[in-house]
């Protein structure tokens, strides 16, 4: 397991210096490996037509809902114009329902992973219509009925198709419009999916007015690269502020069937963005010795993770500033935790907290994070991994 962690740790600090640290290094640009890449966030009206006919075991329900309203949060990158390649993730905010089956009411959980090349079509400087063709990863959670498969739980891959048209607001900031069907899987009961949506993306350009490498001055300081340790304990303190932010219909944060009680990390982050003031962007990579509360088993993990940091004060004396990062690819070192299945050894690292720069030159970091585990729903079993709060402490070179 030691072994595992410093290979993926070390190729994980490689992969960082070597796709944004060499060369160029004006952190107010860009990184040319970002530049044309784009992230959008829609929402629209999901149609799947579950009936009974979907179910198993002669089970029947006097009623379905299956028009929902979905999420859908995507990341692209235009090689050109004229093309695209786009990653999407997709969910209803509220479960499809099967209602009174034998008197109670059984959900469907549903996720989409979409990935599809976008040919697009520019008509004038504000409009263009585009296509979209790939494929489709589905995970879904069905149900049972005292003791019988009423739909059975299923990850499946189909073909994806769809249309649309983009309105350029600006430059950088368009409106997007568009249709998303997923064909029909037979074999596991699944019907199509229709999906209408808009939303808005951002693409990050160059910047001509950037700065030049050699002159990347600004009044105001962002470390370059930061080591910190992080605490939790919840015997020595306890507080779970994730209640307060996973809302089930739009979550700021989430949280966890498998709580831990005590945690310890260590991470490292490097700077490879920021603005003259007030918004930076960080790559990262940690290792944490984890501890669950109900049957005290030991488990660590490893990730990846991107971090967006908003700088909120500013002094002569800290620099305070709020925290977010979501989706690090992580490895998980245990599949079982306190009696739950917590899916597979891939996982995700999310966080979110409140952090300071103190010190003549801002040298040392403390700081506070609510972190949480999961897979997204893109395996059938997700109970999620909850943290403490942690306390975090670090220096700055």
């Amino acid at each position: 397991m030691t072994r595992k962690l410093i290979i993926f740790i070390a190729s994980s600090l490689l992969f960082i210096n070597t796709a944004f640290a060499l060369g160029n290094d004006n952190r107010r640009q860009i990184p040319p490996v970002l530049q044309n890449t784009y992230f959008g966030l829609n929402a629209g009206y999901l149609y799947i037509p579950y009936s009974n006919s979907d179910l198993k075991n002669n089970v029947t329900a006097k009623s379905v809902d299956n028009s929902l309203i979905a999420i859908k949060v995507s990341i692209g990158h235009y090689f050109n114009k004229y093309l695209a390649l786009q990653l999407s993730y997709l969910r209803p905010i509220r479960w499809v329902k099967y209602h009174d089956i034998q008197g109670s009411t059984h959900s469907v959980w549903l996720s989409f992973l979409n990935l599809s090349l976008k040919p697009t079509l520019p008509l004038s400087s504000k409009f263009s219509i585009y296509g979209q063709l790939g494929g489709t990863y589905i995970a879904r959670r069905g149900f049972t009925v005292q003791g019988q498969t009423g739909m059975e739980n299923a990850n499946m891959v189909t073909l994806l198709a769809g249309a649309g048209a983009i309105y350029n607001i600006s430059k950088w900031l368009h409106l997007d419009l568009g249709l998303l069907y997923t064909a029909p899987r037979h074999h596991y009961n699944q019907p199509y999916a229709l999906y209408l949506s808009s939303g808005l993306f951002i693409t990050l350009l160059p910047d001509a007015n950037s700065p030049s490498v050699d002159n990347d001055h600004t009044d105001y300081i962002f470390p370059h690269n930061l080591i910190y340790a992080s605490f939790a304990n919840s015997n020595v303190f306890y507080a779970e502020p994730s209640n307060i932010f996973s809302s089930s219909y739009f979550p700021v944060f989430w949280n966890g069937k498998i709580k831990v009680s005590s945690s310890y990390g260590l991470y490292f982050e490097r700077n490879i963005f920021h603005t003259d003031r007030t918004f930076s962007l960080d790559w990262g990579a940690s290792v944490t010795r984890n501890v669950s509360r109900n049957d005290n088993q030991t488990f660590y993990t490893a990730s990846l993770y991107p971090e967006f940091k908003v700088w909120i004060l500013r002094t002569h004396s800290f620099d305070f500033y709020f925290t977010y990062s979501v989706a690090g690819p992580t490895y998980i070192s245990r599949t079982k935790l306190d009696g739950k299945d917590a899916g597979t050894h891939l996982t995700f690292q999310d966080f979110m907290g409140l952090g300071a720069f103190i010190g003549s030159h801002q040298q040392f970091n403390i700081s506070i994070k609510m972190t949480h585990f999961s897979n997204g729903n893109l395996f059938t079993s997700n109970p999620g991994i909850a943290l403490p709060l942690t306390i975090n402490a670090g220096y700055t070179f």
